[in-house]
């Protein structure tokens, strides 16, 4: 089964390299469906992000944390996305979300440094 899933989000992915994005999108929704699939959730909010549906970009990244909560690859997903909307407050958010589950995180804490020290000015 693993091997099939594999498959399929690797289908999801050739259909959007191919720029056939409703396939994709109908493939990763079905693999959400049927599976609640983490490598679908990615695609699919990297999927909406890429056609700049970003409110519907957001709404999948969100959904996908109430089912991987400790995923800070979708926490950096919904940070790329408030960059996009110039949204600090969901920025600092996620940054703060990241630090909490992994305190470890360079890349992270070296963000959270910027902003504040651009806020400092």
């Amino acid at each position: 089964p693993q091997n099939a899933l594999n498959k399929r989000n690797l289908l999801a992915y050739t259909y959007l390299r191919a720029n056939m994005v409703d396939n994709a999108r109908d493939e990763l929704l079905s693999l959400i469906e049927e599976y609640n699939n983490y490598t679908a959730y990615r695609q699919l909010v990297y999927l909406e992000q890429g056609e700049n549906n970003l409110e519907d970009a957001k709404l999948w990244a969100y959904d996908a944390l109430t089912k991987y909560p400790g995923s800070i690859q979708i926490r950096e997903q919904i940070i790329s996305i408030a960059k996009m909307q110039r949204d600090n407050k969901e920025v600092l958010k996620q940054l703060k979300e990241i630090i909490s589950i992994s305190p470890e995180n360079k890349r992270g804490n070296k963000m959270l440094d910027t902003i504040k020290r651009e806020n400092e000015r």
